[in-house]
């Protein structure tokens, strides 16, 4: 494919891919500029389209900022619930079953027919599941009722919890897709700003570089950017994040989806995973160093998801 002309890039799209914070400050920067020289009736005529778009990432911003939020606080609540399962909930009910029926009765192995393990183990809607089960099986014995009764309350719980934390998300995911249709359409005004002004000063260039925040649109921000990266990893997939690091760096992966993940560094884009990966539990955060991920002179961030049916989802922040 051969290479567009450079001044056919979009460089304001191009620098703040991964950044809304970024393009949030260079349009703001540039709006400001304009303004300052508003008494030009040229540059007038842009300052409301520019604007414009500037009041709709900003509102776009506002909005993905606030569901995100409420979306990790949601996941961190149903969590905590599902740890709460393993801690202490499926040793309670073992006990309270096994003062009526011993662990190698018949009855205990219909109850638990493949021990409290099983609780823990597979995706959040299995392990959910095995709790509804467990309190329909436990309203077959009189003598469990009260057991049934704590079950039951915390399996509906659960998924109270688990529907609130998805809604949550999809929420977050729709408010994502909207925010960067407006970083794109900021970009574009930029560029199309850059345009005018060019027509207006192609006698006087260096004219122009007084519209925009050089500095920043100039330096890439691939590691010090101060929003996380999301990552989506289809089944048995392996990707890139996309991610630039150094050995120093220290890197939080936030795992928000149902399967577990394996984070490592490497030399080439599509390195196969190693056993010595990083493993990030569904559901659970890590950080740790760049050194940790691999070997030193690696230049990518890879995620592998072993699942072969579930989506992984992971957002990761060098901090």
């Amino acid at each position: 494919m051969k290479r567009p002309w450079n001044f056919l890039i979009n460089v304001f799209t191009n620098v703040t891919k991964g950044s809304y914070v970024k393009m949030l400050s260079l349009i703001s920067d540039h709006e400001s500029k304009l303004k300052a020289k508003m008494s030009d009736a040229d540059i007038q005529a842009i300052i409301e389209r520019t604007t414009n778009v500037k009041n709709e990432l900003s509102a776009k911003f506002n909005t993905w900022k606030s569901a995100k939020g409420t979306y990790e606080g949601e996941t961190l609540r149903f969590g905590n619930l599902m740890n709460e399962l393993n801690d202490e909930k499926i040793s309670r009910w073992e006990a309270m079953v096994r003062i009526e029926y011993p662990e190698r009765s018949a009855d205990f192995r219909i109850i638990f027919p493949d021990g409290r393990t099983t609780f823990r183990k597979g995706n959040y809607e299995t392990r959910i599941a095995k709790v509804g089960a467990l309190a329909q099986t436990l309203l077959n014995y009189e003598s469990l009722l009260t057991a049934q009764g704590e079950v039951d309350a915390f399996y509906k719980e659960l998924m109270a919890a688990r529907d609130v934390q998805q809604q949550k998300e999809q929420l977050t995911a729709s408010s994502s897709g909207e925010l960067e249709q407006a970083r794109i359409a900021a970009g574009e005004i930029m560029y199309a700003n850059l345009g005018y002004l060019m027509n207006k000063y192609y006698q006087n260039p260096e004219t122009i570089e007084e519209f925009f925040e050089l500095e920043n649109i100039r330096r890439h921000e691939g590691k010090s950017s101060s929003e996380p990266y999301v990552v989506n990893i289809d089944p048995n997939t392996t990707i890139e994040a996309g991610i630039e690091f150094d050995e120093n760096d220290v890197f939080r992966f936030n795992n928000f989806g149902d399967v577990t993940l394996y984070a490592f560094s490497a030399a080439t884009p599509d390195a196969t995973c190693p056993e010595n990966a990083i493993v990030i539990e569904a559901g659970s955060e890590k950080s740790c160093l760049a050194s940790e991920l691999g070997d030193a002179g690696n230049d990518y961030i890879l995620i592998t998801n072993k699942n072969s049916e579930l989506e992984g989802e992971i957002e990761i922040l060098i901090v």
